[in-house]
């Protein structure tokens, strides 16, 4: 739409509206006066007046009729006008001629001009009443106007002559009047095209943000919010902005779930200054997610370090008294010796799981059906005398699976981690649900439980190195959890409440998987496309 030609339309029909609405009450009024005046009048009145009357208004509503039809026309304009220049010489001629106190009504048309024509108009206009007024004069006669006048020569000259210079004098005065009213109207058109060029611009902007924008109203409300704000919160117009933010100052982070998403904003505050308030808001989710990665990455290799130099202090008398130990169960037996040994292989296996969760993970993936993996190991845990009184389970999935992209080994590792810790989390009667879901692009494994859940201020640490609340534990399992499905080239997403219970969600990502199944990707034997993390 051409906003300069639509503004100026309106400001045309506008214009001529006002104008039919004085000629509306310039209408009342007259009647008025034909009523006074045949109130005393007792010898009748002419009808020619009422017929004036009847004239004009039949001509204001044919123009109503038309106006929105007609109403930007420039004709329309010149039309209103003229028939206007003939109601009002008739008028004056019938009331008096050079001494009709109506023969103003010349200058409203002429000043009505400088809103209705363009700049040049009110001079045509001007003219057109002066050359009416002539004809006027010259159908009354010289010995008429003279009579009008006192039959005074130089009053009636100078009387005539100063109502034509009033024609060109109110004319050249609305001529300035409509070029400066053009003037101002462009000037508005102009501003308001540049005002909605910004706006189109802003709203570009701000669609096109990552960082979601809210506007609030003095109350606090928001009244307005970007895309990228209604994908963070959903629809918040009308919600107070205290529901959505714990603010703490101008600037501050908070966690902030909906549904099944949890992300972590970084939001910051700016006061305007009718009482409104601008809050811009930014997903760090996955900055903190990488951020936590690099501190425990910094925090292994730490821990690779020192598995390096402890392995030889402890693998090297380990291996001294196990020698020490079968050379003396040689000469006599004696179950303490059975003892010593079990437990010389237990501190080897803590320090090989020690360098196993330092140095990087290394996977060969191949395709393989995850569901027979799972079912095996819950079949285990069904079987384990320790959680008999917990219930295992895998929900079938909503379509059958394709095949995974995994290293089966390091699969099962992970997932007995997470089923283990499910199951010493649960208490007696708790169940724990395996699902297995095929998005595509990815598998998504989800391991439930309803034990005791996990604090909000401890699940940014679960997965770091020798971090542990169970009594015992050594704080590896989920570390290496993570450390595996990130080699995987997959993620690990977490939600938790304390006494109702926790979900691991683990995303593994595939190649595309052939369309014969488990046969032909067998038959493919693609190359892996990791080594290590």
């Amino acid at each position: 739409m051409d906003f300069s030609r639509s503004l100026a339309g309106w400001s045309s029909r506008a214009a001529i509206t006002g104008y039919l609405l004085v000629k509306l009450v310039l209408g009342f009024v007259w009647l008025g006066r034909l009523a006074w005046t045949l109130r005393e009048t007792e010898g009748g009145l002419q009808p020619a007046p009422f017929v004036w009357a009847g004239g004009l208004f039949l001509a204001m509503a044919v123009s109503a009729v038309l106006l929105r039809r007609f109403g930007d026309a420039r004709w329309f304009g010149w039309t209103q006008l003229l028939i206007d220049t003939a109601f009002v010489a008739t008028l004056v001629s019938a009331s008096g001629g050079p001494t009709s106190p109506f023969f103003l009504l010349f200058f409203v048309n002429i000043v009505a001009a400088g809103f209705l024509v363009p700049s040049t108009g009110p001079l045509g206009i001007a003219g057109a009443n002066a050359a009416a007024y002539a004809l006027l004069l010259g159908s009354f006669g010289l010995q008429r106007v003279l009579g009008a006048l006192n039959n005074d020569p130089l009053l009636a000259y100078t009387h005539v002559l100063l109502q034509f210079f009033a024609f060109l004098l109110v004319g050249m005065l609305s001529t300035t009047l409509s070029s400066g009213l053009r003037r101002a109207r462009q000037a508005l058109i102009d501003e308001q095209r540049q005002n909605q060029l910004l706006k189109d611009r802003q709203d570009v902007i701000l669609a096109n943000l990552d960082s979601g924008v809210l506007l609030t109203d003095t109350l606090g409300a928001v009244v307005d919010a970007n895309p990228a704000a209604r994908r963070i919160f959903g629809e918040v117009v009308g919600t107070p902005i205290s529901a959505l933010f714990s603010a703490v100052g101008d600037r501050w982070e908070q966690r902030h779930v909906q549904g099944e998403v949890a992300r972590t904003l970084l939001c910051s505050r700016s006061h305007l200054e009718g009482g409104e308030q601008v809050v811009v808001v930014e997903d760090i989710t996955e900055l903190r997610r990488m951020e936590a990665a690099v501190v425990r990455d910094e925090r292994l290799s730490a821990v690779g370090r020192l598995a390096a130099g402890l392995a030889h202090e402890i693998r090297n008398p380990l291996a001294s008294l196990s020698g020490s130990v079968q050379l003396l169960q040689t000469e006599r037996q004696d179950p303490l010796y059975d003892i010593m040994l079990r437990e010389v292989q237990r501190l080897n296996g803590l320090v090989e799981d020690f360098l196993d969760s330092a140095r990087p993970a290394g996977v060969r993936p191949e395709w393989v059906d995850p569901a027979p993996l799972v079912d095996e190991l819950l079949l285990t845990l069904r079987n384990d005398p320790r959680f008999r009184d917990r219930a295992f389970g895998r929900a079938p999935p909503a379509q059958p699976l394709a095949p995974a992209w995994l290293d089966p080994a390091r699969f099962r590792q992970l997932l007995w981690n997470l089923l283990l810790n499910a199951a010493q989390a649960t208490r007696a009667g708790g169940r724990v649900a395996v699902e297995l879901h095929d998005e595509g692009v990815e598998l998504v494994v989800r391991v439930r439980d309803d034990g005791v859940g996990v604090a909000p201020e401890l699940l940014p640490r679960i997965f770091d190195p020798f971090f542990t609340n169970k009594v015992g534990g050594t704080g590896l399992g989920l570390a290496n959890v993570e450390r595996l499905t990130r080699a995987h080239g997959g993620a690990v997403e977490v939600r938790s409440a304390v006494g109702e219970g926790t979900c691991f969600t683990l995303r593994f990502p595939r190649p595309a998987a052939p369309a014969g199944g488990l046969a032909a990707a067998a038959a493919l034997q693609p190359t892996p496309p990791h080594r290590g993390a």
